[in-house]
């Protein structure tokens, strides 16, 4: 992912982010060709946010797309850490590309309905045009979450307020 696409992801992340407070845990995860884990799972504190923000500035273009292994390092990140009162939500932001790794939907599929049943949820947000609409599709309709599309920025608040305030409800 790159240009348009990498910007939409950055500020969504950003959104995700700034609509959490200290009740909330997080935990961001970037992936291209290698995965990074931006900020591991902790408290939605305003410092461990403003620290994710500003290595989210970091963030560069990289080659082919691992989408699977990204997805799968930060669902591990938020299961390890969600309670057992509570269900947790993975908010797969990507141009939906899945080129390197685990790449068929069904192989992914399978792992979101695993997950499911261990209390942590996907969904996915496709950004900018030619994303796989039905690679993202099977991934949130198993994962128990939402499907969305974003084309421009302005866009991304209705989405992200809206997934922020399903978890929390």
């Amino acid at each position: 992912m790159a240009g348009e696409k990498l910007k939409l992801a950055v500020a969504a992340a950003r959104q995700a982010l700034r609509a959490l407070d200290e009740r909330d845990r997080f935990a961001v995860v970037t992936f291209d060709d290698r995965v990074d884990v931006v900020a591991g799972a902790g408290v939605a504190s305003r410092d461990a946010v403003a620290a994710a923000e500003a290595r989210l500035d970091a963030v560069v273009a990289g080659n082919n797309t691992d989408l699977g292994a990204g997805w799968l390092t930060a669902c591990g990140e938020i299961g390890g850490a969600v309670a057992d009162d509570a269900v947790a939500r993975c908010l797969v932001l990507t141009d939906g590309q899945a080129n390197r790794g685990i790449v068929d939907a069904t192989a992914l599929a399978q792992h979101a309905k695993e997950l499911r049943l261990r209390r942590v949820t996907t969904s996915a947000l496709g950004l900018g045009a030619g994303f796989n609409e039905f690679l993202l599709g099977r991934l949130a309709e198993e994962g128990g979450g939402n499907f969305h599309f974003a084309e421009r920025a302005d866009e991304l608040a209705a989405i992200v307020g809206g997934e922020i305030g399903a978890v929390l409800s």
